[in-house]
């Protein structure tokens, strides 16, 4: 036995090391990279960037350029410690728009109440109940496309 130890009874093929210690995620090439978790403080660090970018000028079109994009990646990492690659920040921007667009449709209907303390839309069960209803239905035409 050598001074680190005899662990060649012990050694794990490079495939079985990947599957025993992969995270869930996605696979780039060798490596294993960890799903994205969106947690407040990171959505606020996320929000606050994008809109430093969009006033920088590097969202020409529906979303964030190349260069809006690296910063993004780059003041993310800095401030939340979490490497994140395009493709997630891709993700999560696109999630994100069509959230802000439900929101933005829900602020257009009438008689909605605003409840500050939780920061959400209040109106009685009965009419969350209508409105999931018609995103059902609209839902099966989407779907048939």
């Amino acid at each position: 036995m050598d001074s680190q130890g005899d662990n060649s009874q012990f050694s794990l093929s490079t495939n079985v090391q990947k599957l025993a210690f992969r995270t869930k995620g996605k696979r780039t090439s060798d490596v294993y990279r960890k799903k994205a978790v969106w947690d407040s403080h990171k959505y606020e660090v996320f929000i606050s960037i994008c809109l430093e970018e969009v006033q920088a000028g590097n969202k020409p079109g529906q979303t964030l350029n190349k260069v809006g994009y690296m910063n993004l990646s780059a003041k993310f990492n800095e401030r939340c410690g979490i490497i994140y690659e395009k493709d997630q920040l891709k993700n999560h921007w696109d999630t994100t728009r069509k959230d802000w667009q439900m929101w933005k449709a829900l602020q257009k209907e009438t008689g909605l109440g605003w409840d500050e303390q939780k920061k959400t839309y209040k109106m009685p069960h009965e009419w969350w109940s209508q409105f999931a209803q018609v995103l059902i239905e609209l839902l099966k035409y989407m779907l048939q496309y």
